[in-house]
């Protein structure tokens, strides 16, 4: 459910992803990921503001319900999910920069 091999489709793609890594985070206990949240909350009202800008249709979320269902089934693995977590969302950090 933590997309990791899932394309950059445009802006939408990219907010919905970056939604998807700012809710796991969010479920994570604080300590040493507050500052990524925060990092990765400035980029995705940055990437927002850019839509708005070019005046792109915003996107429906693609895995609500099943995020957060995925979220639930494993908040007391919560270290393995961490690690899981960061690891996708650095794959895709390293995909945005290379696009």
């Amino acid at each position: 459910e933590v997309p990791a091999d899932k394309p950059i489709q445009g802006l939408g793609s990219i907010i919905d992803t970056l939604t998807t890594f700012q809710k796991v985070l969010q479920t994570l206990p604080k300590g040493h990921v507050g500052q990524l949240h925060s990092d990765v909350s400035t980029l995705l009202d940055y990437f927002k503001v850019w839509m708005t800008y070019m005046r792109c249709t915003p996107k429906e979320p693609a895995n609500g319900k099943s995020l957060d269902t995925f979220i639930q089934k494993n908040a007391t693995h919560h270290v393995t999910f961490g690690y899981m977590a960061l690891d996708r969302l650095k794959q895709f950090m390293q995909k945005l920069i290379v696009n």
